[in-house]
């Protein structure tokens, strides 16, 4: 491979990232139009963030305010929970910056009494989303427990760091079959907004893939440039140089 076709790979890979982040947000922002028009979660959009993913923002210096409004494509209120407070306040000096950064973010009131984070959070969603919350979590269990209600928009952070809003879940189809046998049959802008969501996820797919061939074009120019470079000699070798003569301490005599 030449250096030409090399630099060219690796600018089509390049591109190939750009247009996945592009797609991918893209993709988010239409999935939120979903949400507002199917389940009226109107802007700004309230977000309960949960103590693991406030710390993630915190040990990569996110400002997770302007992220995800720049991701979803709105405004929108972070929220925390009393709950979730005492748990970052109880874990002491380790999540001490997370908590002081906690604080500043509109608390919601907890009408129950002391719950772990995620049931706190479950109870503030309940069975119908009434709140009209996204969740923001890096926790497995909650999530899939949130995608069992089908009402929420579950944001995460995947294994680049970069925001990710999950596809509607089968739950969330199930509540629009439902709609549809019960004669509450989906509007128009509805149906265009369903019909954008799957065209956006097949070009996210196109997009990531795009992506995984520019980290091989890219392994493979390492590689290769690797094997093209040539380790030129420091210095002489230490073996093959003579070694110096010892000055005598003393002067002979010479013949008279």
């Amino acid at each position: 491979m030449c250096i030409r076709d090399r630099y060219r790979a690796i600018n089509e890979g390049v591109v190939g990232i750009i247009k996945h982040r592009n797609m991918e947000r893209k993709a988010a922002n239409k999935i939120a139009a979903l949400y507002r028009t199917i389940f009226h979660i109107e802007p700004p959009y309230k977000v309960i963030a949960d103590g693991n993913f406030l710390h993630k923002c915190i040990q990569n210096k996110i400002f997770i305010k302007d992220k995800l409004e720049k991701y979803l494509g709105d405004t929108v209120q972070v929220t925390v929970t009393k709950c979730i407070l005492e748990e970052l306040k109880s874990l002491g000096a380790k999540t001490e910056g997370t908590y002081l950064a906690a604080r500043r973010y509109r608390s919601e009131k907890c009408a129950h009494s002391p719950l772990s984070p995620d049931n706190c959070v479950l109870e503030h969603i309940g069975k119908k989303n009434k709140g009209n919350f996204f969740v923001a979590t890096q926790d497995d269990s909650l999530k899939r427990q949130l995608r069992d209600i089908g009402r929420v928009g579950i944001i995460t952070f995947n294994a680049s760091n970069q925001l990710e809003l999950g596809r509607p879940s089968g739950k969330f189809h199930e509540i629009i079959k439902a709609r549809e046998s019960s004669q509450q049959l989906l509007t128009a802008e509805e149906k265009k907004q369903l019909r954008e969501v799957r065209k956006m996820k097949k070009e996210v797919y196109v997009a990531k893939e795009q992506k995984v061939a520019y980290k091989v074009q890219q392994e493979v120019y390492r590689q290769t440039m690797c094997m093209g470079k040539r380790r030129h000699a420091k210095g002489p070798n230490p073996l093959s140089c003579k070694k110096k003569k010892a000055e005598n301490s003393f002067v002979k005599e010479g013949k008279h």
